[in-house]
This record gives C-alpha cells, structure tokens and sequence, in this order.
C-alpha cells in the first residue's frame, strides 16, 4: 500500500513540474510575442520574424505566434511558409480570428493547392464581422479555384526552352522584345537596379553574351524596363522611374538607334504620360498606336491599359481606355500587341486565372472591339506569376519570363511553341536598303505600305537617316502595295500578294536602288492591273495611278511614255494590240485627271521586251506590266 502510494505522489510531482515547464515555456513564448509586436510597430520585421520563431519554438502550441508568422509570411509572398504557420492555426484555434480562414485560402491559392483553397474560402464567406473588401475579394479567389481546377486537367503540351546562360543568369531576366527578323533581343535583367541587355543570336552558334545596352540608356540611379521595340529595331520606347524630368512617379520614354548608337531617351509628353504612374509602353508595327499602364483617372480600378494613336499631324492623340473587355477592377500590365495589329497580349489578376496575374489573349472583332480576353491556360499560367510575353512576327514561338518548379534562381526567359488558339495572324515583313543608283549613297526615302483591299496605310514612314533601310510588317491574308519616293528620283513600286498559306514562312529581303530623273530612265507601276486578256484598269490600281500622278505634278519639267508588256501567250500581233490599248488606258487615265497630254505619249511593246522567264509562272508575272519612261526633262 505504502509503495503504491510513493508511485502516485511522484506521478502527482511529474504533472505539476510538467505544468509549470509547459507555462513557463508558454509564459516564454508569449514574452516573444509582446516584443515582436513592438518591433513591427517600429517597422523592424526582420527582428520581429526571429523572435515570433522563438516563440513557436519554445511553445509550438502558441496560436498567436503563428497567426502573425503566417500573416507576415503571406504579405512577403512567401506563401508556402505561410501555409505551414496557418495550418498550425487551423490545429490549435481556428477560430481565433475569420481572417484566417482567408489567409490561410489566399496562400493556399498562391502556392496551387487550389482545393485547399476552396474550402478555407467557404469557410471565411461563412464568417461575421468582415469587411465587405474581403468578401468581394474572397468571392474572386474562389472563381481562381473553380477556374483552376477546372482548366488544370486539359494542360497544353508545351515545352519551355531555356534561352540559355548567354541570357539567363541568377538575377532576374525578364521583359524579352525581340525584333523582326528575331536575330536580336532586348530585355530586362534586375540585379541591384534595372538595366537593359541586348544579345544577337547567330545560326552557328545560338544567342552570344548579353551585354548592357547603352550608357545613354541605363543609368546608375534609376530604373529602367518594361520597354517595346518598333518592329525595325530602331526605337526603343521604354519606362523610367523617378527621374528628374519626369511628370509622375513613371514615365515612358523613347530613344532611336542611329549608325549603331541609342540617342539620348526623349520623355513623351501628355497626354501619354502625365503626373500619375505611366509604364510597360507597346508600340504597333506600324508605329501609329502606343499602349501602355496608368493609374490616372477614368480607369476601371488598379492599374488600366490605355492606348493613344497619332494624328495627321504627327502628335500623340488623347488616351484612350481599352474598355471593360480588357480592364477589370483589378490591374491590368504589361500590354503586348502583335505586328498584325488585331491581336492583344496582357496580364491580369482581374479575370479567373491560376493565382497571381496570368497571361491572357483579346482579338478584336469586325467592329474593331476587344473581344474578352481569353486565359493562356495551364502550363503557359500557373499560380505563380506570370509577367509578360512577346510572340514572334509569324505567331508560332513565344517567349515569356518565369521561374519554373525546378529553378533555384529568379526568374528566366524561356521560348515555346505557342499553342493554335492563341497565335495571332501570321505576319512576314520586308526588309530593304534603299541607295542612288549610280552613287551607292544610302538614302532616307519616304515609304508607304498600302493594303489594297481597303487602301488602308500599314506603314507611313521614312528610312533611317544614316543607313537608308527599313522594315515593313506584312500581315498574311491581303495584298500589298509597296511604294517608295525620294525628291529627284523616280519611284519604286513593289506589290506583294500574301493569300496563299505556303507563303506563311517567307520574309523579303530588298535592294532598292532609286534612279535620278533622267532622260531614258524606266519605273515599273508594279500596281496597275486589268482583268485576263481585257485593258480596263481595275480599281486596286489607284495607289499607283495617284502615286504617278503625284510625280508628274511635282516634276513638272518631264515627258513621259506610259509603255505596255506582255508575256508570250498567244500570238505576238494579239500581245502587241493587248499592251498598247492597257497603255493607253494609263494614258487616258492621267489626261483625265489634268495631266497636259503634251507630256504624255504611250506605246505597246507586247512580247517583245520580256524582263524574266516566260518558261516560269513567276517570270511570265513579271513580263506582264506596265512601265513609264522618261523621253525628255526640260
């Protein structure tokens, strides 16, 4: 009986001194708690995290360690560790406050533990006493949920290609513009600060050594990023933050390239920028619309996507609002219009995606609206955030910025096949030099790209200054009139069908060599049609015919002969009576618009000057034509 009774008093000793060790070390970890808290008032987080750790160490059981670890956690991004101090929450207490729930479904949501998510979203719109903010925003995550777990099931196949160690390194790279012809890439890399890199890539060898872009550029005390190149390569439109000659916290710049060099960056004016946030310019293949990022006012909430466009008087336009079918209440970035004008890239956190903002497509349709935009899907979007995008001219191969699951380093630029219901419509381009014939001199001539179907300008500009070439975008599915003009020269027609889908992979390369006004001298109005075997001028000649016009008002000193060609089909008396009534045709087109016919004559040659092969489709196109030469200068 005596042992049995030492047996219980020293049971009775053991839970007593248990007790007093679990308050004492309770007792511990609430002192913990009392001294991070006063620390986070004074902003100190670092040292308020260490002593919160302390405090679940010594008392694994105390919930209000947790709760504010797991809080502090969620507000850094670090969402897994976040999970890991609410799940202890939900363990002890969960009821210690409805803002868990929502914490807890937030760092869930953000880590792609979607179902998880869903139920501690259920769980919080179950509460009382929160703010109307957080249910709205807990009804959105949980459309997140439903849509992720949803769109998860049906991944893309797609395989991300690293771009390699010439581009990537343990900082962060993102922002990747490449141009045109794809043989060269600007982006962002952030190491201490913003700066830009350009690599060119070569066949033999792949992307070379990225290298910082420019001293006139990247500085030392400012951020620069978030950038768009004009299709050529040549204009650099891009954000700058905080510097001294800016109108809000963020600006957009533009600088140009010329023999080789980036000029010293230009701030934009109003209405594009003005004294809000301003950034992430895109700028349209043909130079005529910029989009970009503001927070100004008349927006939908957040950060909106606006665009300007310029006037007949080479001025910025006031900036437009993309509407309701892009922006959301939430924010919107990082803009990315393909060269074929009709499709637009963006990310968003406002429309149901995977977590943080996601990377979504709009088209426009017939009436020139955005349609509403459609999600990139899985794995292209996951929880993560995805920042931008850029797709190449012919809308197969994106290239975008992201930290895949295996990476240990920030985030990469990675190239993909992009999937067919998210590829824009194709796009090609021509390239050229332009020079004096006899000289070589490279000249800034004047270049105008029209679609013929509705006359529609697809590019109104001049050659570089330095250099004499350019760059035209060519969306597939139109025909093209390609005309160049320069003062004292006569002027380059070219004409471009692109309608047939094996022609999806070509690009144009030019060598256009201008010819001085001068007697003898001969231009091809590559633009002047007439139906098979008839001599009627058919009305997608007017580019052309207004284009000759034009020439023959402003050089009032020359005599002309519209002359007429054929191929060799059929007999060579029927050739020579087709080509001069087509001349002719030409002829009475230009009296009839008060050309003095005294300057004018006309001939048919038919057959008999071929310029290629009439064995070949392609040489029997270029043999029927109509040319004008000039007889006589005065």
């Amino acid at each position: 009986m005596f042992r049995y009774l030492i047996i219980l008093i020293c049971c009775i000793h053991l839970q007593v001194v248990a007790q007093e060790a679990k308050k004492g070390n309770h007792n511990k970890a609430a002192a913990s708690y009392e001294k991070a808290n006063a620390l986070l008032q004074k902003g100190q987080f670092r040292e308020a995290v260490d002593l919160l750790s302390k405090s679940v160490n010594d008392d694994p059981d105390f919930v209000k360690s947790h709760q504010q670890l797991a809080d502090i956690y969620r507000k850094e991004g670090k969402y897994k560790k976040a999970c890991r101090h609410y799940a202890e929450v939900m363990r002890i207490n969960p009821n210690i406050s409805p803002y868990s729930h929502f914490g807890y479904g937030e760092s869930l949501l953000l880590t792609g533990e979607y179902v998880g998510a869903l139920a501690q979203l259920d769980l919080f719109l179950q509460q009382k006493n929160t703010t109307p903010q957080s249910i709205i925003k807990a009804k959105k995550y949980k459309q997140d949920c439903l849509f992720s777990i949803k769109n998860k099931q049906n991944p893309f196949p797609i395989q991300l290609k690293d771009l390699g160690s010439n581009i990537n390194t343990d900082a962060d790279e993102y922002f990747p513009m490449l141009t045109a012809d794809g043989n060269s890439i600007i982006f962002t890399r952030k190491d201490d600060q913003e700066n830009f890199f350009e690599s060119r890539y070569f066949e033999e060898h792949g992307w070379e050594n990225a290298v910082p872009l420019s001293e006139t550029i990247n500085t030392a005390h400012f951020n620069e990023g978030a950038h768009t190149l004009s299709a050529d390569g040549n204009y650099l439109f891009f954000t700058g933050c905080n510097r001294p000659d800016g109108l809000g916290s963020c600006d957009i710049y533009v600088s140009k390239r010329e023999n080789g060099s980036w000029s010293p960056p230009f701030r934009l004016d109003r209405p594009i920028n003005s004294s809000t946030w301003d950034a992430q310019p895109a700028i349209s293949a043909d130079g005529k619309t910029i989009y970009f990022v503001s927070n100004r006012k008349g927006g939908y909430g957040g950060t909106d996507i606006w665009k300007s466009t310029l006037t007949d008087r080479g001025e910025w336009g006031a900036a437009e609002n993309l509407g309701p079918n892009i922006n959301t209440s939430y924010n919107e970035s990082s803009p990315s219009i393909h060269a074929d004008n009709e499709t637009l890239y963006f990310s968003s956190d406002g429309w149901p995606g995977f977590g943080q903002n996601d990377l979504f497509v709009s088209k426009r349709n017939k009436d020139g609206e955005w349609n509403v935009p459609t999600n990139l899907g899985y794995p292209i979007n996951d929880h993560a955030e995805q920042r931008s995008i850029f797709v190449n001219f012919n809308g197969d191969t994106a290239y975008l910025a992201t930290r895949t699951p295996k990476s240990t380093t920030g985030l990469d630029i990675f190239k993909f096949s992009l999937p067919k219901p998210f590829r824009p419509n194709p796009v090609t381009y021509v390239k050229g030099i332009i020079s004096d014939e006899q000289t070589g001199k490279r000249l800034p001539a004047h270049i105008i790209l029209t679609r013929l179907s509705d006359k529609r300008n697809v590019l109104n500009d001049h050659a570089d200054i330095t250099n004499g070439t350019f760059l035209a975008p060519l969306p597939f599915g139109y025909q093209y009139a390609l005309q160049i003009t320069h003062p004292g020269y006569l002027f380059y027609s070219g004409h471009y069908a692109l309608l047939d889908s094996a022609l999806i992979s070509n690009t144009y390369d030019i060598d256009i060599k201008l010819k001085p006004i001068a007697k003898g001298k001969t231009a091809a109005l590559n633009n002047v049609f007439f139906p098979v075997d008839q001599f009627e001028i058919l009305p997608q000649s007017q580019t052309d015919l207004a284009l000759l016009l034009d020439f023959l008002n402003v050089n009032k000193s020359v005599k002309i002969e519209i002359s007429g060609h054929t191929d060799n089909s059929g007999s060579a008396v029927y050739n020579q009576q087709l080509s001069e009534k087509r001349a002719k045709s030409v002829y009475d087109y230009l009296i009839e618009h008060h050309i003095d016919p005294d300057r004018l004559s006309y001939h048919g040659y038919g057959q008999e000057q071929p310029i290629g092969n009439n064995d070949t489709l392609e040489g029997r196109a270029l043999n029927r034509r109509t040319e004008f030469k000039i007889i006589e200068t005065y």
